[in-house]
């Protein structure tokens, strides 16, 4: 039973990784049929969307950036009051899907080696600033780290704070490129179409790599 659970956990983490992609660049040309119907939305129909939203992201159905980019286009600075409770339901929703499906079985299974278990331990004694570092960085799937952090058993005040923190810059960063877009495909085809665009994804990406580098050296020093 645990093999099978762990196959199971390994599947849908590749899922996690995978399906927000497909997702979103089908998702792309569907919104941009039906921009007229979306201007005209209440700030209602706005609220039960993005509740909508953060199930979706929780459960890699949109990536991150795909909703950020939107929201920006569509609402423009307005996107922020609606974007960020959002990322922060997914976050929950995401946790503790994750603790329900995997059960802390990736973790025992890795745990099994004296060596890899000292160092998920010395990892998850620098968790607040592990989650931060993941989150900043662009390229690492949402969903996916949703998943690798409550298999770690990141507390989840830690997982949320933390989180938020990471998830701002680029949270903003993307719904500013939303906002500047002339038109929604372009935007989502090519979100880091600017100079400062490209020029921020890098130095997010480099923060997070960097940090996350020297996190896991610790780590691996100190088992």
């Amino acid at each position: 039973m645990p093999a099978v659970r762990t196959s199971f956990s390994i599947v849908y983490l590749i899922f996690l990784s995978v399906f927000p992609v497909l997702f979103s660049s089908f998702s792309a040309y569907y919104l941009y049929d039906y921009q007229d119907v979306l201007n005209t939305f209440s700030y209602n129909d706005l609220i039960i969307l993005y509740i909508c939203a953060g199930f979706t992201m929780a459960l890699a159905l949109t990536p991150t950036t795909f909703v950020a980019i939107c929201s920006g286009y569509f609402l423009k600075d307005m996107a922020v009051f609606f974007v960020i409770p959002s990322y922060l339901l997914a976050s929950i929703i995401g946790y503790y899907a994750s603790n329900l499906i995997d059960q802390g079985n990736l973790l025992e299974q890795l745990s099994q080696k004296e060596k890899v278990k000292s160092f998920i331990y010395n990892l998850k004694e620098r968790s607040f600033s592990f989650v931060v570092l993941s989150r900043i960085s662009p390229v690492l799937p949402f969903a996916l780290m949703n998943f690798v952090l409550a298999a770690l058993k990141v507390r989840l005040k830690i997982f949320l704070l933390a989180g938020f923190i990471g998830m701002l810059p680029r949270t903003l960063l993307f719904i500013w490129v939303g906002s500047e877009a002339k038109g929604l495909v372009d935007a989502l085809n090519n979100p880091n179409e600017s100079y400062l665009t490209q020029l921020s994804v890098i130095v997010l990406v480099i923060i997070s790599v960097l940090g996350i580098s020297y996190i896991i050296g610790k780590a691996i020093r100190n088992s």
